[in-house]
Parts: structure tokens; sequence; C-alpha cells
């Protein structure tokens, strides 16, 4: 019903695709995520969900992508942060090592120290870039 009043609404497609994801039609809920993001490319939890359906199955680059593709939208987007950081934690190498560090030293960051994370992003910004280009070689 909402997605007939609402077609063009990219959060319509996304809560769809939570709804679908809880039923495990994973294909389907994966379309409407791929709507979502259409819609409004930069949909930082369209990024993560998708992300984590990719995790699901195997396609740890694909996901590690629409990772950074949030965090290039929101630097200090916490579950993208971690979920990438995992990500080259398991690939065991040095770069996802580093990246892991970075993760549990930002997620230590007092809650509330809005003024520290608004600073933290210029400074993470070419740790991202970073990031992006060490995946490549995952």
């Amino acid at each position: 019903m909402a997605l007939q009043l609402a077609p063009g609404a990219a959060t319509t497609h996304f809560n769809l695709a939570n709804l679908l994801v809880k039923q495990h039609a994973y294909d389907e809920a994966m379309a409407h995520y791929s709507e979502a993001l259409r819609l409004d490319p930069v949909f930082v939890e369209a990024h993560c969900n998708i992300a984590s359906l990719l995790l699901e199955t195997g396609r740890t680059k694909d996901a590690a992508a629409h990772y950074v593709a949030a965090l290039q939208t929101k630097a200090d987007h916490l579950p993208a942060i971690v979920s990438l950081a995992w990500i080259y934690a398991t690939a065991s190498s040095e770069a996802g090592s580093q990246h892991a560090t970075e993760a549990v030293r930002w997620r230590s960051k007092p809650a509330g120290s809005q003024a520290a994370s608004k600073a933290e992003c210029s400074i993470r910004s070419p740790l991202l870039m970073r990031m992006r280009d060490d995946f490549r070689t995952l």
C-alpha cells in the first residue's frame, strides 16, 4: 500500500526492503534497497543495509564499497566505520589492522562530543581515501 502511495520515495523502498529482509526475501530486499539508492544516492542506511546483505553472500569487496560510499556521505557513521574495520581486520592485511584500530579509537570517543566529532570528520577524510584505495587490494 505504501509503495502504491509513494513509489518515488526512497524511504518507502527502504522500509519495504527492511520488511523483506525479516521475511528472508533477500533478492527482493536488495532490489528495493537499490531503488532507494537510485532515488537518493546519499542514503547512508541503504548503503549499509546493502553492504550487510552483500556480506551475507560473501561479496566482501562489494560490501566494502558500499560502506565506503556511506562514509563518504557521513564520515562519522559509526556502523559503517565498525563494519568496514571488521572487513579489513578479517582480511589479514596490515592496512586492515590499521583501519580496525582507527575504528576502535573512534568508537571510544565519549558520547555527545559533537565538537570533537565534527573536527574529526575533516581528519578522517584522508584516512577514508586510504581505506577506499586499500579495499581495492582485498
